[in-house]
């Protein structure tokens, strides 16, 4: 067949009009069609929580108290507080406590209590007996949060609502000492008002002079669904081998596979206890003992069964775990609560206390309000507070 056979044949379509143009109609419908599924995306995941619990995915922090969340229990505020909304026409000079941490500050558990008793509305109460009405405490924890999260979240909320007081609960035990993922360590990258973090998987791909590259390409994208997903799952990949999942802070020796682990939850208090002096505001970290360190008995029993799983040696006293916790945050200059009486008490009658193995009922809530309460009040802190929050009132 020749040419102009070729071009005259009725079963050849002909190509109309410049190649590059419909090259470029074709990437523009792929574009368009790309936005609209992540826009779709955006849509069912904002109606839909993570696994049917009040949890929404988070990029940075894997998830997070989802807003507007609502149970016969529970309502989550607009900023993912486990508390009432702060209305428009709150007192400016009112105190502000914000407590994180993980599921015995959120109070879950089965039958647990509802959001109105459990220890941030007590403590509430008892500053506002004390002290006057300008007192607010929220309780911003999140259900199986790691020290690490709690701590980053603790600081992307100081510029965000500027409290006068954070309490974190941190405990000594695996859950809050060994977070298993990489992606929620960052590396912080410019300084100043400039300063942003760049995820550590993300700083490792690429070579330190495009950090600031990678940081600004990470913020744009967060606005996707699409990496919003897939940074969520990337943030809470991994999980604690066997052999440490038991494991509890000590003075006994670590197997070093625990150490980057343990090293970077320590980088990430020392990071919160910047940001907290930066901004001005007081930290304290509610040192919980772990469930089965509520009695003697229960410890002793803990330290033989599970040595081979990370746990401290036999004979190791019970206090100490608590100590070497303590000692850690001083180090980076965080004052510490110690809530090992009150838990004692729990130990003594679980079944008035707890609702299950590692959560409280509300008198339970009550009884750690009350010894966060004397602690600030042996201190003399919410003098302090109120004393500076007057002479600063918010705008």
């Amino acid at each position: 067949m020749s040419l102009s056979e070729l071009e005259t044949d009725p079963r050849i379509p002909v190509v109309k009009g410049p190649i590059l143009w419909l090259l470029a109609k074709v990437v523009l419908g792929l574009f368009v069609g790309l936005f609209a599924f992540d826009r779709g995306l955006a849509w069912f995941d904002a109606k839909m929580d993570l696994t049917g619990s009040a949890l929404a995915r988070d990029p940075e922090l894997a998830w997070v108290n989802k807003p507007g969340y609502t149970d016969a229990v529970t309502t989550i505020s607009s900023i993912g507080m486990r508390s009432p909304e702060i209305p428009d026409d709150a007192p400016k000079d009112e105190v502000l406590v914000i407590g994180v941490g993980a599921s015995r500050f959120f109070g879950a558990g089965d039958g647990g209590p509802p959001m109105d008793k459990v220890w941030a509305p007590y403590l509430e109460q008892l500053c506002k007996a004390k002290y006057g009405e300008r007192w607010r405490v929220l309780n911003g924890a999140v259900n199986g949060y790691s020290a690490v999260q709690a701590a980053r979240r603790a600081v992307k909320l100081i510029p965000e609502l500027r409290p006068d007081l954070i309490l974190m609960e941190i405990s000594p035990g695996s859950q809050m000492m060994l977070d298993p993922s990489s992606t929620r360590h960052y590396v912080h990258v410019g300084k100043g008002d400039d300063e942003v973090l760049l995820p550590i998987d993300i700083a490792n791909a690429v070579p330190e002079p495009l950090y600031p590259a990678a940081a600004l390409l990470h913020q744009t994208l967060t606005h996707s669904a699409i990496y919003t997903r897939y940074r969520a799952k990337a943030s809470d990949q991994g999980r604690r081998a066997k052999e440490i999942d038991k494991f509890v802070l000590s003075r006994a020796p670590r197997p070093p596979e625990i150490e980057p682990t343990l090293q970077r939850t320590f980088d990430e208090l020392r990071a919160l206890g910047i940001a907290a002096r930066e901004a001005g505001v007081e930290l304290r970290a509610v040192v919980m003992p772990e469930p089965y360190m509520d009695h003697p008995a229960r410890w002793k029993n803990y330290t033989q069964n599970h040595g081979d799983k990370g746990a401290p040696p036999v004979g190791t006293p019970r206090e100490e775990p608590l100590e070497v916790l303590t000692e850690v945050l001083t180090e980076r200059g965080i004052e510490s609560y110690s809530m090992l009486q009150p838990i004692t008490q729990i130990g003594t009658d679980r079944d008035k206390y707890n609702v299950d193995e590692g959560h409280w009922k509300s008198i339970g809530h009550e009884l750690i309000a009350r010894a966060i309460f004397l602690s600030m009040v042996r201190e003399g802190l919410p003098e302090r507070l109120m004393k500076e929050r007057a002479a600063h009132p918010r705008n």
